[in-house]
């Protein structure tokens, strides 16, 4: 069975160190919220204000996880809109590019 890409990165992510920050990526049917300001990492689907916000796509973001596409490219070419703090996005995508 295909794991969603929420399952994947709440697994991913609540296995590493507190991010002290929030994210959420806004997917085209879906919202993914990183909450790592209270001791530990907590993923899941509120739709609340984060210091980063991530808009792009579902398939977007597999090719991001998997090194298909560059995130600076990816951002130039509008297929990822960021908003927020830059340095967070990019600290957000070396994690998320890990597996």
């Amino acid at each position: 069975m295909k794991l969603s890409i929420l399952e994947i990165i709440k697994t991913q992510f609540e296995e590493i160190e507190p991010l002290d920050s929030t994210f959420k990526i806004q997917l085209s049917e879906q919202v993914i919220y990183i909450d790592g300001t209270n001791g530990k990492n907590v993923v899941s689907e509120k739709d609340e204000e984060a210091q980063c916000n991530i808009k792009t796509t579902e398939e977007v973001l597999h090719k991001l996880r998997s090194g298909e596409i560059n995130p600076m490219a990816a951002a130039m070419e509008g297929q990822i809109i960021i908003q927020g703090e830059m340095g967070l996005a990019m600290k957000l995508q070396s994690l998320l590019s890990k597996d």
